[in-house]
């Protein structure tokens, strides 16, 4: 189990909290610091213990401005959290000050897409932005979904679309666009590289329930998208009302 250093116990990060609470910029924060032989794992099991809202990572790398490049600690939080995962690309804090006004969901009608966009729906009411569902059309390509989900009878990229936007409430600023397909990372992360100050998206369909796996459409986007990503956790499921539900 992760031990916190006391008070007496200065810790070797204390330069970085500095650093940290100057680009702060006097708001109120609390800093820890653990020893552990997991970072990924102290912070995804305080997170869940102490219920955290959200995990924030930034990139580890030097160099390659506008790049998330997660090294292995933000690689294990991304796979196995049960809060959202939100990384951001190098030096996005210094070329873009302003608040959250444009927040692009990537959509394709399934269970986790769905999660992402309550998440997304949030943080919209709460910063006062606008939202941008995006549905990339892949009928021509293999690849079944945005995050690999296909329903029994495939719909239309439109009717994807429609649909998601109907669920949107009515208070909001949504609005929604098709991309044409490709390699749909790239097409989102493109369509997101002026104006869009977030993206989300849903776990892949499969694996643990109630935590954040990325897939491919996410990892794609960490290492493509000039602004950050948030990833959301898989849907909990009651398996008392769903006899084929995955408790695991």
């Amino acid at each position: 189990r992760p031990r916190l250093l006391e008070d007496e116990e200065p810790p070797q990060s204390q330069g970085f909290f500095l650093e940290a609470r100057r680009d702060l910029h006097g708001r109120r924060v609390e800093t820890r610091t653990y020893v552990a032989n997991s970072a990924a794992g102290t912070l995804s099991r305080i997170a869940e213990e102490e219920g955290f809202d959200l995990i924030a990572i930034g990139p580890c790398y030097p160099g390659t401005m506008g790049r998330i490049l997660l090294g292995s600690t933000g690689q294990g939080v991304m796979h196995g959290a049960a809060v959202p995962v939100a990384a951001a690309p190098r030096g996005w804090s210094e070329h873009h000050p302003r608040r959250i006004r444009e927040i692009a969901v990537a959509w394709d009608g399934s269970p986790e897409a769905s999660e992402a966009l309550a998440g997304a729906e949030r943080l919209a009411r709460r910063e006062s932005a606008r939202l941008r569902l995006l549905t990339v059309d892949v009928r021509a390509a293999t690849l079944p979904g945005v995050i690999g989900w296909e329903p029994l009878v495939p719909k239309s990229p439109d009717e994807v679309l429609a649909e998601g936007l109907a669920t949107v409430a009515p208070d909001l600023d949504a609005s929604g666009r098709c991309l044409d397909g490709g390699s749909i990372p790239a097409v989102i992360a493109d369509y997101c590289d002026e104006d869009i100050d977030l993206v989300v998206v849903g776990s892949r369909g499969y694996g643990p329930l109630a935590r954040v796996l990325v897939g491919s459409v996410a990892t794609g986007l960490l290492h493509r998208a000039h602004c950050p990503v948030l990833v959301v956790p898989r849907p909990k499921v009651d398996v008392r009302s769903d006899p084929d539900g995955d408790p695991a």
